[in-house]
């Protein structure tokens, strides 16, 4: 072999391996981008899930506190009709006989049982309501009168913890589902008292 032969040769290996080397570095460096392209896809996958369980989780909780909501409202206006027909019989406006005023005594200590099991004693708003509704119990044990400003102040205070709560839920859903709050804000109350706004 002619050394124009041999360097004819070698150029053409030294050709292929640089080829070689390039090709593979090429590869390596497609694969190492698919593979975080991959990586980077599997993680905004795995997001995507985690926030789409987050809100359903969310979506069931408010479900859940709106549900609360209205049941506590309904049992608050149960309770305000009965009070102001204790209040018309101890007025003696009304006239019942013993066995109507223990049922209707019954019925008020139930409803202020059940509307104290749906408050939570760690909220001030709710100890507040709690609180005066213990006082009634109280006043309907010692057969005392029932006076209008104290049938006023637990209508009052339980408007005002249904408002607090419809905010709350309202906050609730917007940080969860932003575009599901309209831009006028929380929900109003249903109330029509004045004294609860």
């Amino acid at each position: 072999m002619s050394p124009a032969e041999f360097l004819t040769i070698a150029g053409l290996l030294t050709t292929l391996v640089v080829a070689g080397i390039g090709a593979y570095s090429v590869l390596a460096a497609a694969r190492k981008q698919a593979d975080a392209a991959l990586q980077a896809a599997r993680e905004q996958a795995h997001a995507s899930q985690k926030l789409a369980i987050l809100q359903v989780e969310a979506a069931l909780a408010a479900s859940g506190r709106q549900q609360w909501i209205a049941t506590l409202r309904v049992e608050l206006a149960e309770l305000a009709g009965e009070l102001f027909v204790a209040q018309s019989v101890a007025d003696r406006s009304w006239s019942i006989d013993l066995e109507q005023a223990q049922a209707l005594g019954v019925r008020l200590l139930r409803l202020m049982a059940r509307i104290n099991l749906l408050l939570n004693d760690n909220d001030a708003d709710h100890r507040e309501l709690m609180s005066a509704l213990s006082t009634f119990v109280g006043k309907l044990h010692d057969r005392e009168k029932l006076e209008n400003s104290a049938i006023n102040t637990v209508l009052r205070l339980g408007q005002k913890v249904v408002r607090l709560e419809e905010e709350r839920l309202a906050r609730i859903t917007e940080r969860t589902f932003p575009a599901a709050v309209p831009d006028g804000g929380p929900p109003q109350s249903h109330s029509t008292s004045k004294g609860a706004r």
